[in-house]
């Protein structure tokens, strides 16, 4: 009863997963913008960045290197034409996301509120947690025997990197392209809208031209021009 309960929020979950963390992220918009913190420190602004494109890159090697009809954006349902262990599958059995995590933790440092940035994790490893274990039960039972010795010398979450193997696939620029759009526009944007928040409480101007505000724009153009050119095709 309590297994299929989790079947059912976790396909729940995984259908709208891009959308799940949405409120939370405006609640740490609004938790810092009420604080009592005048300004983000530069670096720390920067560093926070570069641990959030660090997530964005582990998933920009994943999607590059994986088979196809797996590791997408697919959200009706899990999608795996073969198993994956090769590449950073052979490192961790889930590094899309660990990626993930890596980019909300980078974004969560941003509201400089103790309590929000570990409840986000708490929210984080509750909804993701609940996530792989149907996916884990999906791949189970399609791959079998397969899924029951890969999983029993690869790690969950946290990577072995001495079981490395490379890759057996190409780089596929053009997959990563089509697929990751989302998150660099993503991340761009959150970074931007704290700096506004950031630029607002020191001055009193709703927003500033300095490099993330380029690197936002670069962004919606970029994720525009990619849209548009899936329509012509």
């Amino acid at each position: 009863m309590v297994k299929n309960q989790l079947i059912t929020w976790g396909n729940f979950l995984f259908r709208y997963r891009s959308y799940i963390p949405i409120p939370v992220l405006f609640i740490g918009l609004y938790i810092y913008y009420v604080s009592l913190f005048n300004s983000i420190d530069s670096n720390f602004f920067n560093y926070s960045m570069m641990l959030s494109l660090t997530g964005l890159l582990i998933r920009i090697f994943v999607i590059g290197y994986s088979f196809e009809r797996t590791s997408g954006r697919n959200t009706k349902t899990q999608v795996a034409s073969k198993l994956n262990t090769n590449g950073i599958y052979s490192v961790i059995r889930h590094p899309l996301y660990l990626g993930n995590f890596i980019i909300w933790l980078g974004i969560s440092f941003l509201t400089l509120n103790t309590i929000f940035i570990l409840l986000s994790i708490l929210f984080y490893l509750i909804i993701y947690g609940i996530i792989i274990f149907v996916e884990e039960e999906f791949l189970r039972n399609k791959f079998k025997k397969e899924h029951e010795e890969y999983s029993k010398n690869i790690p969950l979450i946290f990577p072995n990197f001495s079981r490395w193997k490379p890759p057996v696939e190409s780089f596929n620029l053009k997959k990563v392209v089509m697929n990751e759009k989302n998150g660099l526009l993503g991340i761009t944007s959150v970074f931007y809208l704290f700096n506004c928040i950031d630029f607002y409480k020191t001055t009193g101007y709703y927003y500033e031209k300095n490099w993330i505000f380029y690197l936002s724009l670069f962004s919606v153009l970029f994720y525009l021009s990619v849209k548009i050119f899936q329509k012509l095709k």
